[in-house]
């Protein structure tokens, strides 16, 4: 897969994400907003994705866990409930077709295990981008000077 694809790639999986828990507004957004680490943590792949931007293309044990992080990401934005000072808590994907749900259903279910997912993904990503890395090649090492003549006996 090409660099620039999987930024692009991570860039609109962060907006649809973003756009999402936008939708159903609630403590989590909260926490998320104000906690650094988790704005942090939902940043990562991005971050890492501008990194290898320079690569020539990317390997597939790179892209899985790139795409694992897209993926997921866009899942639990769109599935992990959010709650607010009522006791209703609602799905961001119902939000925003305008459908009631249990929040506790199947959908807040599957939410959770892409949270989950996410987390695991994101702990797998900076370790494949890392082992994957060129190294520059070192030139080899330059001959020794030569020594000097022995100093003319005396």
């Amino acid at each position: 897969m090409s660099p620039r694809t999987n930024l692009a790639i991570q860039l609109s999986a962060l907006l649809t994400f973003t756009l999402f828990r936008f939708a159903a507004p609630g403590w989590w957004l909260v926490i998320l907003v104000i906690s650094i680490v988790g704005v942090l943590v939902v940043l990562l792949p991005t971050v890492l994705a501008l990194t290898t931007v320079r690569r020539a293309s990317l390997t597939r044990p790179v892209v899985l866990p790139f795409l694992g992080c897209a993926t997921s990401l866009v899942v639990a934005g769109a599935l992990f409930p959010d709650f607010g000072d009522t006791d209703d808590a609602q799905v961001p994907l119902l939000s925003v077709l305008g459908l009631d749900g249990d929040p506790n259903g199947v959908l807040a279910g599957i939410g959770a295990v892409a949270v989950l997912a996410f987390m695991i993904c994101v702990a797998i990503t900076p370790v494949a981008v890392a082992a994957t890395a060129r190294t520059p090649r070192h030139s080899p090492p330059a001959a020794s000077p030569r020594a000097w003549p022995a100093a003319a006996s005396r």
